[in-house]
């Protein structure tokens, strides 16, 4: 029996790398315990450069891991269509701000890595899961 190839298609949440990749760096103590300041962590600011390398990294690691034939990714790009549903979606996060370089890092995304920018109310994880 002949056994066909099949080509590895990676679908990526570029949702998750555009938090994941701008997060600062945990500022540690002298005994190198986490510092928090009001119960939260306490993290230095990134430049674009270390932004970017890590964003690459992720990406290349999961291509290399999956030994993947070619990828699509999606970006969220709009107000999600949960809002109108459940206007108390992501009530939690009213008071955070997005991280510094996270409209850099986007525009990264789609121009370096031809990420496709949601515009439909969709987030990211939806697009992946319907395709």
């Amino acid at each position: 029996m002949e056994v066909k190839s099949k080509e590895i298609v990676l679908l990526l949440d570029g949702d998750f790398l555009l938090y994941y990749a701008t997060m600062g760096n945990k500022v540690l103590d002298e005994q190198g315990n986490p510092v928090r300041e009001d119960n939260k962590f306490v993290y230095t600011n990134k430049t674009f450069e270390e932004v970017t390398r890590a964003a690459d990294d992720i990406i290349n690691n999961i291509l290399d891991k999956a030994d993947a034939s070619y990828y699509i990714g999606y970006i969220g790009n709009s107000k999600s269509f949960r809002y109108d549903v459940y206007p108390e979606y992501k009530a939690n996060r009213k008071n955070f701000s997005k991280p510094e370089w996270f409209k850099e890092l986007k525009a990264y995304l789609k121009e370096e890595w031809k990420f496709t920018l949601l515009d439909n109310g969709l987030e990211a994880d939806d697009a992946v899961n319907i395709a």
